[in-house]
């Protein structure tokens, strides 16, 4: 078997540790900066997508306050003109005024008013009420018929006490 040397092969212990140091420094630095890099990417992107949604949302509501103001000419169904120029604002405050003001039935259906009348804000207003009142209603009366069983039980106990020591009185 032929033993060669690294002194033979004309490589000394120094180089290959300096070759093994210089590897891993070089993997180390790769890795590092990869890490480096991908963390900085992370916060410039969150950074960059904070400054572009605020830019868009002042961007839309500019927009939308813009749009809301701006007149148009209302059109029957021929397309005819119709009535004075209105803003957007305008017409979405009548229509939410004439909905709330419209008459509905007991169910808070529109009506042609033959059934119990009221309006739509009404007819919420007294849901509401209802829904409120039932609630707090139902754990009050629960409360309540607790109690009366309570006490007509107690009453019962009192007068079957009394009617067993009165006929049966205790054998002496």
């Amino acid at each position: 078997m032929n033993n060669i040397t690294l002194e033979a092969l004309g490589i000394s212990k120094e180089q290959i540790v300096e070759k093994i140091v210089s590897n891993l420094t070089e993997e180390a630095r790769e890795e590092i900066t990869d890490l480096v890099a991908s963390d900085i990417r992370k916060k410039v992107m969150a950074e960059v997508q904070s400054d572009l949604l605020a830019t868009v949302k002042t961007a839309v509501a500019e927009t939308c306050a813009k749009a809301l103001d701006v007149k148009f000419q209302p059109l029957d169904v021929w397309g005819e003109a119709q009535g004075e120029p209105v803003t957007v604002r305008e017409m979405f405050h009548r229509h939410a005024k004439e909905w709330w003001s419209q008459t509905v039935d007991a169910q808070g259906r529109p009506t042609d008013g033959y059934s119990k009348k009221m309006t739509r804000a009404e007819w919420h207003a007294a849901e509401a009420v209802k829904t409120a009142l039932n609630g707090s209603l139902h754990a009050e009366l629960e409360g309540v018929i607790k109690d009366a069983r309570n006490e007509v039980s107690s009453a019962v106990s009192k007068v079957l006490h009394t009617y067993v020591t009165q006929h049966f009185p205790p054998a002496k």
